[in-house]
């Protein structure tokens, strides 16, 4: 029963054309988000070798934090996906100095997804700029020389997998006055990197050319592919 009703949950968030939530003062426990989503594909007899099952539903989507800060509470639950992308957007409003950033290995928790019925999770980009209220503001993000993300494979902990590859060199964001970032990814499927403990491992590593020139928050967006496994 339960795995059918996460499979209906799943389902109902691949077939919403388009849903939004933006609170209009986003708190702690409401962050504003919205999420779009599109239908895909959904696998048919016929299809070529390298096709979908026919019983496995894939789809594409994005969703949006507005003025993501330090420490707020998200709840923009795409499974997998947003439990990787928002530690991410997170590197860049927890930088303070000018200096390599030491960051520990991040263990995430997947626990409670049904990871059974979770065939596939993909993030294809993450795009980061200076929230509207700080537009006007001093505020760039002109100060990362370079960001690396890492995936362990658990299979072979000693072999990592890049899923970003930042550095000053190929950031362009000339056209935004060094207000926003877009971050391509790998498209790797973070299914694939799933402990037997139902969790997952990064390992970033980020180094910055001078502090910011004040505190800031951003907006973020991502865009994402997840596949689910129908159970009949």
């Amino acid at each position: 029963m339960k795995k059918i009703i996460i499979f209906l949950a799943l389902l109902s968030f691949i077939s919403c054309q388009e849903e939004k939530v933006i609170p209009a003062h986003p708190t702690l426990d409401q962050p504003g988000t919205s999420n779009e989503t599109s239908k895909e594909s959904i696998g048919t007899s016929g299809l070529e070798s390298d096709a979908e099952p026919t019983n496995m539903i894939s789809a594409k989507g994005s969703y949006s934090l507005e003025e993501f800060e330090m420490n707020n509470a998200i709840d923009a639950k795409q499974p997998i996906v947003s439990d990787v992308a928002n530690h991410v957007a997170g590197f860049f409003v927890a930088v303070d100095g000018d200096f390599n950033i030491d960051i520990e290995p991040i263990t995430i928790d997947l626990a409670e997804y049904d990871l059974e019925i979770i065939t596939k999770a993909i993030i294809h980009s993450i795009k980061i700029k200076i929230a509207k209220k700080d537009l006007n503001s001093e505020a760039k993000l002109n100060f990362i020389k370079e960001l690396k993300v890492e995936l362990v494979n658990t299979a072979f902990p000693e072999k990592r997998v890049m899923l970003i590859d930042l550095n000053d060199k190929n950031i362009n964001n000339k056209h935004c006055k060094r207000k926003c970032i877009e971050l391509d990814m790998s498209h790797i499927n973070l299914v694939d990197y799933i402990s037997d403990t139902q969790e997952i491992t990064i390992i970033p590593s980020l180094s910055v050319k001078k502090s910011p020139k004040k505190d800031f928050a951003v907006d973020v967006k991502v865009d994402f592919e997840i596949g689910v496994q129908m159970p009949f």
